[in-house]
């Protein structure tokens, strides 16, 4: 409905709205850290790697990579990526 006043509509202004979503290739990881409240996102996938910010309990993120060292390396903001540790992420 097409709304002339708030809570008044226009007579026969009804509508559908159809709409596909398609799942694509990539995959996404919400971060599962109860214990500490986030994990510390790093610029290699090391311990010993420098800490380049952190990712908070339940958020959601997109996998570039996994390593099988169990490492995810995700995209954490606009042209950023990092890497997580994966005890504390589970894939979606």
């Amino acid at each position: 409905e097409l709304l002339k006043f708030e809570g008044e509509a226009f007579e026969g202004s009804e509508f559908t709205v159809n709409f596909t979503v398609v799942k694509g290739d990539g995959s996404f990881v919400i971060i599962t850290s109860p214990e500490y409240g986030f994990v510390n996102i790093r610029d290699c996938r090391r311990f010993s790697c420098e800490k380049v910010d952190i990712a908070n309990d339940g958020e959601v993120y997109p996998v570039v990579e996994y390593h099988e060292s169990c490492w995810y390396k995700i995209k954490y903001e606009e042209g950023k990526e990092g890497w997580i540790y994966c005890p504390y992420a589970n894939e979606i």
